[in-house]
């Protein structure tokens, strides 16, 4: 690489730290309630244990309710759930309810280890709805539950980091999101936006 283009990259580095570091520091100053209104916010606060897993299970309920309790079963005609998953469940937990471990399965091909794999999950304790529920069912039931896990689990992880909490500011310095959108008359970056909305969830 020759000494101009050298140059001309250095420059070009230069003019993006310049233009990132106004963002950067309003993103250090945000706070949470030039997000929230302070009601919502202080609502938000005091019935966060039971309002993050409350709304996971409204957003479960209209994502999978109507084939929760259906013959229908979430998945596509030539996807793996389809075409493979379905006839490992109905096999291995078939054979769990008779009394008997199955440890090889002759279903596929000349036969493969089946309990010695990972896949049919046996033992996996949510994985019991199967010995209760019908298979589509428990199928269904097992997607929806596992996909409301995964936004709980997310919340309560998020919930935990140490995120840096935002200074307070006096009514001198003056440079929140809100007023600053005021000010220009276009609203706050996402990135503000973004921080300001972490920085509320580190604190419930």
């Amino acid at each position: 690489m020759s000494l101009c283009a050298t140059r001309r990259n250095a420059s070009r580095w230069q003019w993006y730290f310049s233009a990132a570091a106004p963002l950067q520091n309003a993103q250090r100053t945000v706070n949470a309630r030039d997000v929230l209104p302070p009601r919502a916010e202080a609502f938000i606060s005091r019935n966060a244990r039971w309002l993050a897993p409350t709304a996971y299970v409204i957003l479960t309920l209209a994502m999978f309710g109507d084939v929760l309790f259906s013959n229908r079963i979430v998945s596509f005609d030539q996807a793996d759930l389809a075409t493979h998953f379905v006839a490992s469940r109905e096999f291995g937990f078939g054979e769990l309810e008779n009394g008997n471990i199955p440890l090889w399965s002759p279903r596929m091909f000349a036969g493969y280890p089946y309990h010695g794999g990972f896949q049919p999950a046996l033992f996996y304790p949510l994985n019991w709805i199967f010995l209760i529920l019908p298979l589509a069912s428990a199928i269904n039931f097992s997607v929806a539950l596992h996909t409301f896990l995964a936004g709980w689990f997310t919340y309560i992880w998020i919930s935990s980091l140490p995120l840096p909490v935002p200074r307070e500011r006096g009514r001198g310095e003056g440079s929140s999101a809100r007023e600053e959108s005021q000010s220009t008359g276009s609203p706050p970056s996402p990135g503000v936006l973004g921080e300001g909305v972490s920085s509320f969830l580190a604190g419930v």
